[in-house]
């Protein structure tokens, strides 16, 4: 094999790394979009004439399960980006974490039942870098949203960021292998799916399978 060869062999695994991250952070992206629209079918629900129980169970269960999907494609996200060299923010290291607790509530969720338990692996790393939230508590507030110490918009922002530079990596190895390159101009600075609301703070608490909605001083009802 000459050097030439091996040069196009290295030039295509990296096109396939960029392909497989692409593939995972665009899954990411729809796992947002996912997840907010879940979040907001709740919070939109009429709270003067509560839902049956099996109702609100239900839309609590719709929820965490769009929070589920978006933890499973963020973490396979992260792997992907680094397999592909691209940098991973702030918000991306806490995906591991959050999607460990996620993926094994059965084994944990009776350490987070009550403080004062002990937490063992994921737990206890969780509760060390963040000891002020639960892993499967959602809100939104005048801060954003967020799945537990995940904050949803600068994660976005994140996301946004490694999809610009995988566009720039894949144009730079394209044109080493003489492919076609892609004749578009995508936009890098797509808003989040959901606008800030500051009148309401809203919160699930999917550990306890129950809801928590509180407002502020002189806000409006939802």
């Amino acid at each position: 094999m000459t050097n030439d060869d091996t040069t196009t062999l290295d030039t295509l695994a990296a096109l396939t790394a960029v392909n497989d991250a692409k593939q995972w952070v665009w899954a990411t992206q729809m796992g947002v979009e996912r997840f907010v629209a879940a979040f907001i079918r709740w919070a939109g629900s009429d709270k003067r004439t509560p839902p049956l129980p099996w109702e609100a169970q239900r839309s609590n269960a719709n929820t965490f399960s769009e929070a589920q999907f978006l933890l499973n494609a963020a973490g396979q996200a992260m792997k992907a980006l680094n397999l592909a060299d691209i940098p991973i923010g702030p918000e991306g290291e806490k995906v591991r974490l959050l999607r460990n607790l996620h993926e094994h509530w059965e084994t944990q969720r009776e350490a987070f039942a009550a403080k004062s338990r002990p937490k063992k692996l994921s737990g206890a790393e969780f509760v060390e870098k963040f000891p002020d939230t639960l892993p499967w508590v959602f809100k939104h507030d005048m801060t954003g949203t967020w799945i537990s110490a995940l904050h949803l918009e600068a994660f976005w922002d994140e996301l946004l960021a490694a999809e610009a530079e995988l566009y720039q990596r894949d144009l730079a190895l394209r044109e080493t292998l003489s492919f076609p390159a892609v004749e578009e101009s995508p936009d890098f600075a797509r808003r989040f799916p959901m606008p800030k609301d500051k009148g309401r703070l809203l919160a699930i608490s999917v550990l306890a399978q129950d809801f928590v909605l509180e407002f502020p001083p002189g806000a409006g009802q939802v």
